[in-house]
């Protein structure tokens, strides 16, 4: 068994409150390896928008690579509110 309580957090879509997402997981802020991973998912969707790019006619993946985009943006921008409230060993 393990010592992580997986059911310690619950996560829910905004704008679907009744429904709990079975395949989410929670990265606090605060928790000192947050901005690392934040990090590390921002550039695998950096990755994915230069392979995109290099691959794909660019009418066929604008709306994909600004979609992306927009995701590594936010993605990078958590790492850094991260960055600076890393305190908290997970529990």
């Amino acid at each position: 068994m393990t010592a992580i309580d997986p059911k310690k957090y619950v996560t829910f879509k905004r704008d679907d409150l009744e429904y709990e997402l079975e395949d989410a997981v929670v990265i606090r802020l605060k928790d000192m390896f947050a901005s690392s991973a934040l990090f590390a998912y921002a550039h695998t969707v950096t990755t994915a928008i230069e392979a995109l790019a290099m691959t794909r006619p660019c009418d066929e993946t604008s709306e994909l690579i600004c979609r992306l985009s927009d995701l590594r943006d936010y993605m990078t921008e958590n790492a850094l509110a991260a960055d600076e409230l890393a305190s908290k060993v997970p529990d």
